[in-house]
């Protein structure tokens, strides 16, 4: 995915092809407000080691996306297996729970990685210049989105897993990290807004 002209991307974004889907779109919403920040940093004259991890979170997040598509692909592989009797039913509902968890790690880590972040772009808030102010706007509302996209991913996944106890266990992580996410983000928003 990752040699896709941004042209390809989304004319495979668009097209009847399950993957990429919104995983992947998440995870790149996420490496595009990252940029911003980049963005910002370098041009405010901002910490090299800042910058670098900026530049590391883009990549993670870019990987993240392929990684995606990819597990999308193992669910549909999984539901296409036999099920015509007893033993190829609990061997395609075992291979689809696994396949499952997996699409359900993707986006979680998507979503922990941008919580991850949160030092970064308050630095990149508080060192930025008045002329990019809008660009770190732009790019903690990239943020956002990628972090409320990623927790419909998670849940989509997590819908159709038969383990219970691993069920409610990511339902209660997501939770957290949604929660811990919107706190950050409210006094940021608030500031930002102070800023037009």
């Amino acid at each position: 995915m990752e040699k896709l002209t941004i042209r390809g991307y989304l004319d495979s974004l668009a097209s009847s092809e399950p993957a990429p889907g919104g995983g992947a779109a998440a995870a790149l919403t996420a490496a595009q407000g990252i940029a911003l920040c980049a963005m910002v940093l370098r041009i405010s004259g901002g910490d090299r080691d800042l910058i670098c991890r900026a530049d590391e979170l883009i990549e993670e997040f870019k990987d993240l996306a392929t990684e995606d598509a990819q597990a999308f692909n193992a669910v549909i592989a999984a539901q296409k297996l036999p099920k015509a009797t007893e033993d190829e039913q609990k061997t395609r509902l075992r291979a689809l729970d696994l396949a499952l968890k997996n699409a359900a790690k993707v986006p979680l880590t998507v979503m922990e990685l941008i919580l991850s972040a949160k030092d970064l772009v308050s630095m990149t808030h508080k060192i930025g210049k008045a002329s990019v102010i809008s660009d770190v706007g732009v790019g903690v509302e990239l943020l956002a989105g990628a972090m409320l996209a990623s927790k419909f991913n998670v849940l989509a996944n997590v819908k159709y897993i038969k383990d219970q106890e691993y069920n409610s266990g990511i339902r209660q992580k997501i939770l957290g990290l949604e929660r811990d996410f919107m706190e950050y983000l409210s006094p940021l928003r608030l500031d930002l807004a102070t800023k037009f």
